[in-house]
């Protein structure tokens, strides 16, 4: 059997901007779930112990990433008004695939030239919520910004990566998905590089109300 190396990473995650701190807090035994701040939902509207009133569910907490409303759009060549209707999702990824990329150490122009694929696990659409309400007028890249494939599209465009290209909704499963679809990418010989992520931005408390109606 081919060998399948890992040759570069990069992570966001809760208290850990790094692998080597994400490591770190491993160690540690550290736990960052918290309150979800008024930032993202006001709590008082959406939490309820006892899930009395509807429209509220029995959690208040959660593993939050901070700053998902920023982005240098300007160093991936997005202009402002497209980056207004970015999926967070897809700004996290691009600047988590160039952190993976400085870690790998290889050249753009290879991975340019080779058969570069992209595989991206993910479920979560809560920003098309919001350019999708009522009082938001739809403009040529709110589609583009949000449909869930772009996630994987968005990389391989703005790379110039010339691979397959597609995003995987498996649930909870969809990162694991992702590195399966690679791994036999690589070992068949249908691409020379593999770009395997996942992504999960919660921002709306609907996710939150409609899983503890359903009690999980």
């Amino acid at each position: 059997m081919q060998a399948v190396a890992v040759i570069g990473m990069a992570c966001r995650l809760p208290g850990a901007s790094s692998c080597a701190q994400y490591w770190e807090n491993l160690n540690a035994g550290a736990s960052f779930i918290r309150e979800i701040p008024r930032e993202r939902w006001d709590i008082d509207q959406y939490y309820a112990a006892d899930m009395a009133r509807e429209g509220t569910a029995n959690s208040k907490w959660g593993g939050l990433l901070d700053q998902v409303d920023r982005f240098d759009n300007q160093f991936f060549g997005i202009s402002a008004r497209e980056a207004r209707s970015l999926d967070p999702q897809q700004r996290l990824l691009l600047e988590e695939a160039w952190h993976c990329l400085e870690d790998a150490g290889i050249p753009h122009e290879r991975l340019r030239q080779r058969v570069t694929a992209v595989y991206v696990g993910a479920m979560t659409i809560d920003y098309h919520q919001n350019v999708t309400a009522p009082s938001v007028v739809p403009d040529s890249y709110a589609c583009l910004g949000n449909y869930v494939g772009i996630l994987a599209n968005r990389l391989s465009h703005s790379f110039g990566w010339r691979g397959e290209s597609f995003a995987l909704d498996a649930a909870c499963a969809g990162s694991l998905t992702a590195l399966h679809q690679a791994r036999r990418a690589l070992l068949a010989g249908e691409c020379d590089y593999a770009v395997v992520a996942g992504v999960s931005l919660i921002i709306n408390p609907w996710h939150y109300v409609s899983f503890a109606r359903s009690r999980m």
